[in-house]
């Protein structure tokens, strides 16, 4: 061990480090605040959406917010003591219409275009009551996906439509009547 420590020093000094890859980028995150999302699904919806909010900024990640129905609304959110209160007003809005996800989804497309977000991943936190994206939307989000970007969905209801589901990477399902669903949701 004696003779062999000299050479392996030498080795350790030429051994250079590789920078660390942050393997966690910024997230996008819609919100389905829909009039079927009245209620506990849209309570459940936002305190979750405040949850994974938080943690992401803690872990320095830029967050964008999008609440929809058939319009949207958007917040962009990079330091949460900052922007707390303007988180707590957004997440205190509802539209309480109809279901539209494609506009969210064209927001969340034209986010993953710029700098800021071209490394993100989208979330989507709704009940799915709402017909499948159409065809062009769905084809951007498959570009996307090629590009690296994940899509997930967290589904707070048992009637979301299947078709509209089809097009995330994972789907996780929470039942606002199901304890043991919350655990599972957190711990994915």
């Amino acid at each position: 061990i004696g003779h062999d420590w000299g050479s392996k020093e030498e080795e350790r000094s030429k051994t250079q480090l590789a920078p660390k890859k942050n393997k966690r980028g910024p997230i996008i995150i819609c919100v389905d605040t829909s009039g079927s999302m009245a209620g506990t699904p849209e309570h459940v919806a936002k305190v979750l959406c405040f949850a994974i909010t938080r943690i992401a900024l803690l872990e320095k990640r830029q967050c964008f917010l999008i609440s929809f129905s058939t319009g949207i609304s958007t917040l962009e959110l990079t330091d949460l003591k900052k922007n707390l209160n303007e988180l707590i007003r957004f997440l205190m809005m509802s539209f309480h219409g109809g279901t539209d996800a494609t506009p969210a989804f064209r927001e969340a497309l034209r986010q993953l275009k710029t700098e800021s977000y071209e490394k993100a991943d989208v979330l989507m936190i709704s009940d799915f009551i709402m017909a499948a994206l159409d065809e062009n939307t769905q084809e951007s989000v498959m570009k996307a996906k090629e590009n690296g970007t994940k899509f997930h969905s967290l589904v707070i209801s048992i009637a979301g439509n299947v078709k509209a589901l089809e097009i995330f990477d994972n789907n996780w399902i929470y039942h606002t009547r199901n304890y043991d669903s919350f655990k599972s949701v957190l711990r994915n």
